[in-house]
């Protein structure tokens, strides 16, 4: 066991099976001296196989089994096998901050302050279900269908909350008066 401080501050220590650094008052920092605009810091889980690598003045570099799988950037974050799978909860994108999808940014989701918007500038934009499954469109506070697309059957379209139009299979029905 190596100890610093008087107080036990900073113990390295290894039980037979594990070793451990441990920091017992204020940060633990790892850092190089700051001399050089070219030095790394590298973790590597496996030696050889860098797991993270922050570069000096540069990126910060995430891998998975030594391949690189994202990094920081001057323009954000950035995913380099073009898979983002976010499995957390993202509670708050604020007015104006966009999601942006698509090599040429072809599709952005976002709220403008007032509205809620989403921009598709290349293409078709399609809304897809689960197959089998109906598309439902509900009104504000999830009470009333707004309208309903069937898969293989009738599409409804509703009027305060009140059934107004539907397609069949020989045309359409109108229910009330047709102007």
């Amino acid at each position: 066991q190596f100890t610093v401080g008087n107080s036990h501050d900073a113990v390295f220590h290894h039980d037979g099976s594990n070793t451990y650094l441990v920091n017992n008052t204020g940060n633990l920092l790892i850092r190089n001296d700051g001399s050089s605009t070219s030095e790394e810091i590298l973790i590597q889980a496996k030696g050889g196989e860098n797991s993270i690598r922050a570069i000096a003045n540069g990126s910060v570099e995430l891998y998975h089994d030594n391949t690189k799988m994202a990094y920081t950037s001057s323009s954000g974050f950035e995913v380099t096998n073009g898979n983002l799978l976010l499995h957390l909860d993202l509670k708050i994108l604020n007015d104006d901050r966009k999601l942006i999808m698509g090599a040429g940014q072809d599709l952005k989701i976002f709220h403008d302050g007032s509205h809620s918007k989403i921009v598709n500038t290349t293409g078709v934009l399609k809304v897809q279900g689960v197959a089998g499954q109906s598309i439902t469109f509900r009104n504000g506070d999830d009470t009333a269908n707004v309208a309903v697309f069937n898969v293989d059957d009738a599409t409804h379209l509703y009027f305060d909350s009140a059934h107004k139009f539907s397609t069949t299979s020989t045309g359409i029905k109108v229910v009330g008066n047709c102007l």
